[in-house]
């Protein structure tokens, strides 16, 4: 008699693919690609919120600007330049960031393996994606809110320095500690 296709898997006949664990690579790759989507998410606020503007409230389009079309091309080399950067990021910037990494270990700890390293960069920026949400929300808080100018520019841009010092300092006490530990 013939076996019935639809029947479920027993574990005894076929026990599956082996369920790999989560390399600190995949780890830190996720970490920067979320922090990627958050960024160009706070990107494409103020770029809907511009070309908004520009359509709807001022009654015009964007080829009817005073300036002759000068707003048409602001914002298609801004939507140009989102994408570009969004691509960037999602594709290249880890990998940048981690053969960055490899020539500071080159100059400052050649006594620590490669693969010591890469862990360590990969697992150091954990604050990089908490970061990206915190930049993101102050980004559009500054941007919907109407804050610009005098002395709004200068707490929003520190805030935003203090974030992006914050995920600095994070890889760069992942390199100490393991830079440490190995001698």
């Amino acid at each position: 008699m013939n076996e019935n296709p639809y029947r479920s898997p027993s574990s005894e006949e076929d026990p599956g693919p082996d369920l790999v664990p989560e390399t600190s690579l995949t780890i830190g790759l996720r970490r920067v690609r979320l922090a990627t989507l958050l960024g160009v998410a706070a990107c494409l606020s103020t770029y809907v919120r511009f070309v908004w503007r520009m359509v709807a409230f001022e009654g015009r389009g964007i080829w009817d600007d005073d300036l002759g079309g000068l707003g048409f091309a602001i914002t298609l080399v801004g939507g140009m330049a989102i994408v570009a950067l969004g691509l960037f990021g999602w594709f290249y910037f880890y990998p940048l960031l981690r053969n960055v990494s490899l020539i500071l270990r080159d100059r400052f700890a050649s006594h620590v393996s490669e693969t010591e390293w890469h862990d360590s960069t990969d697992r150091g920026p954990w604050s990089l994606p908490i970061a990206a949400a915190l930049g993101a929300g102050l980004w559009f808080g500054y941007d919907s809110v109407g804050l610009q100018g005098q002395p709004w520019d200068g707490v929003f841009g520190t805030l935003a320095y203090a974030l992006g010092g914050w995920c600095c300092l994070s890889l760069m006490m992942s390199w100490h500690r393991v830079r440490s530990e190995v001698r």
